[in-house]
C-alpha cells in the first residue's frame, strides 16, 4: 500500500524547560502581546513573563472556552502592534489567536473571514502572518501543532480557521502548567488526547511515522 500524504510538521517544539525560559530564548527580544484566560491573570503568569521576557506590550485575558468570532475580533484589536503572538491557555485561547492573527493579517476584513469559515474558502496564500508561539496549559487538542482552530459563530454552529501560514512556528511544553486543572477538566483532556491518538491509528492517512507517536501517546 503506497501512502501519498507525507508527514509534515513545522512547528518547532521545547520541552524539558520552565516556560518562561524557554519563551524568553524564542522571543530574542522582539515586541510581543499574550493571549490568555483571565484566570492565568490571577495566577500570576503575566508577572511572571514580565520578568522574564522582554518587550511585552499587550495582554489579551478576553479568551474564553469556545471562542466566538466577536472573541476573535476583539482579540485581533487588541494584539495588532507587536511582532509575535503568545498563546498560553487551553486549545480555545490558541484558536482563538489563530483566528486574530488570520483575521489581523487580512487587514481586519471581516467579510472576508467569515466567508472563509462559513463557505470554506481558502484564506489567501501571500497573507503576512505573524509568528504564534504556543503555550498549551491542557492536553488533548493539540492546537498548538497543527494549522486550524475552532470557532463558533453567534448561531452556536461550529467553524474552523485553517491555513498553513497558521502553524505556530513554536510549541512550549512545560507540564507544570497544567497542575492548576481541576480533576474534571484533567480527566476530560486526558481522555481527549487518547481518543485523537486512536483516531491516528486507525485514520487513512496514517503512516509510520504516525502510528509510533501515537503508540507512544496512548
Amino acid at each position: 500500500m503506497v501512502l501519498t500524504h507525507p508527514f509534515y510538521s513545522p512547528t518547532r517544539v521545547i520541552e524539558g524547560h520552565d516556560f518562561e525560559e524557554a519563551l524568553a530564548n524564542v522571543l530574542q527580544g522582539r515586541r510581543w502581546a499574550l493571549a490568555t484566560s483571565s484566570g492565568w491573570v490571577e495566577r500570576g503568569v503575566v508577572t511572571t513573563l514580565s520578568s522574564g521576557c522582554e518587550n511585552l506590550i499587550t495582554v489579551f485575558d478576553g479568551c474564553k472556552e469556545n471562542p466566538t468570532v466577536d472573541t476573535v475580533s476583539d482579540l485581533a484589536k487588541a494584539i495588532n502592534d507587536v511582532e509575535v503572538y503568545v498563546g498560553l491557555g487551553g486549545g480555545s485561547v490558541i484558536d482563538a489567536l489563530k483566528g486574530a492573527s488570520a483575521l489581523i493579517a487580512l487587514d481586519y476584513d471581516l467579510s472576508i473571514f467569515r466567508e472563509h469559515l462559513v463557505s470554506g474558502i481558502k484564506l489567501p496564500l501571500d497573507l503576512s502572518v505573524k509568528p504564534i508561539i504556543a503555550v498549551p496549559t491542557t492536553s488533548g487538542t493539540s492546537s498548538e501543532i497543527t494549522p486550524w482552530g475552532t470557532l463558533w459563530g453567534d448561531d452556536l454552529i461550529k467553524y474552523s480557521v485553517q491555513s498553513e501560514l497558521l502553524y505556530p512556528s513554536y510549541a512550549i511544553y512545560d507540564p507544570n502548567l497544567t497542575i492548576s486543572m481541576p480533576e474534571g477538566l484533567t480527566l476530560a483532556t486526558g481522555l481527549d488526547a487518547l481518543s485523537h491518538a486512536m483516531e491516528s491509528v486507525w485514520n487513512r492517512r496514517h503512516m509510520s511515522i504516525t502510528d509510533e507517536l501515537a503508540s507512544q501517546a496512548i
